[in-house]
């Protein structure tokens, strides 16, 4: 009995170490990103945890904005539905914005970020709208 527990305890372990998610499950989109128009510079961190993938930015400032990503994992869409948290620097107004991060079907080095909406506060409109295309850079 005791050798069985050791080697589940050893499987657990190995199984959230590992660096690269298992399976088809979802991309790995580890790292830091870079969206080539103004050099906006996000990094990435990607786990997977009892079958759920999320994603969730590491760092991710603007000049004037400190932006916090967190993402889920949508199977059936293929990509990562976002809400991202944005505090102004300077009068702290706090925001919320919801998009999707879609990976390239054509490389692992660049996805489509996209921003449909908003929570209205401060200046941005419930419709706001944003898409970019962001490339690996680490």
């Amino acid at each position: 009995m005791k050798k069985l527990i050791s080697a589940s305890s050893l499987l657990i372990a190995m199984t959230f170490s590992t660096p690269t998610l298992a399976g088809d499950s979802c991309p790995d989109l580890s790292g830091v990103w870079q969206r080539q128009e103004d050099g906006f510079t996000v990094f990435l961190e990607t786990t997977e945890v009892k079958d759920v993938c999320k994603i969730v930015s590491t760092k991710a400032d603007t000049g004037g904005f400190h932006h916090k990503l967190v993402g889920v994992w949508n199977s059936k869409k293929s990509w990562y539905r976002l809400t991202v948290s944005r505090k102004n620097k300077v009068d702290g107004c706090e925001t919320e914005m919801y998009g999707r991060i879609k990976p390239s079907d054509d490389t692992e080095n660049q996805f489509t970020f996209t921003i449909y909406g908003s929570d209205g506060n401060c200046e941005l409109p419930h419709n706001y709208k944003e898409s970019n295309t962001f490339y690996k850079i680490e």
